[in-house]
């Protein structure tokens, strides 16, 4: 059984959305990795690879204690970018600043919103 809990949950929730409409998405895969799924298909590409194709993108993250601000790459060319993070990390803040991005605080997802994801 999987078990996700609050910003991971979210995430695989909107990527697991994005993907089944078909909308071109990125998605922080590792330190050095992130992969784009659209119409051209799947990539997977190093974080200093430029790619036209992330321009179109909404690129997700979800940050940790290896993660805490997007790639690089991301931040220079992606469409739209959503950062999963602990409200309680400051590390988001200067970024987004720079980005001009909002900020949205949401509730935990329920259990059974847990339930059909996992």
């Amino acid at each position: 059984m999987l078990v996700l809990l609050g910003k991971t949950c979210f995430n695989l929730w909107l990527c697991l959305y994005r993907l089944e409409h078909r909308l071109p998405t990125a998605v922080h895969y590792t330190s050095s990795h992130y992969v784009i799924f659209d119409d051209k298909g799947v990539d997977v590409c190093r974080f200093d690879w430029e790619n036209s194709r992330l321009r179109a993108c909404w690129a997700l993250t979800d940050s940790s204690a290896v993660n805490v601000m997007p790639l690089s790459r991301m931040l220079i060319q992606a469409g739209r970018i959503v950062q999963t993070t602990s409200a309680s990390c400051e590390q988001w803040k200067n970024w987004i600043k720079d980005k001009n991005g909002i900020e949205i605080i949401s509730d935990l997802p329920t259990v059974l919103e847990i339930a059909a994801i996992g």
